[in-house]
């Protein structure tokens, strides 16, 4: 059985998701944080935002969330500005 951190490594983000959602609860924070860089590799910031953040109300000093909320949100502002300038054109 190929493992998440596995089919993350092989750019296979959507089964990465797929699989961490289909281990059981509670789900190890790893897991979760991992699934959440997955949709930060699809560019679905919406979906990985939240995920960041549920994982740092348990856990404020998880440090490896706090870095990826930050990548999330400079992924959004770097989205929205390439929307804005295609809208200019």
């Amino acid at each position: 059985m190929t493992t998440p951190a596995e089919l993350y490594k092989a750019g296979k983000y959507q089964e990465g998701i797929a699989s961490i959602l289909a281990l059981p609860e509670p789900r190890d924070p790893a897991y979760t944080n991992l699934m959440g860089v997955c949709y930060m590799r699809l560019a679905n910031v919406d979906a990985a935002l939240p995920i960041f953040d549920s994982l740092l109300l348990a856990n404020p000093d998880f440090t490896e969330a706090a870095a990826n909320r930050k990548g999330a949100l400079m992924l959004q502002c770097s989205l929205l500005s390439d929307e804005a300038n295609k809208q200019v054109r």
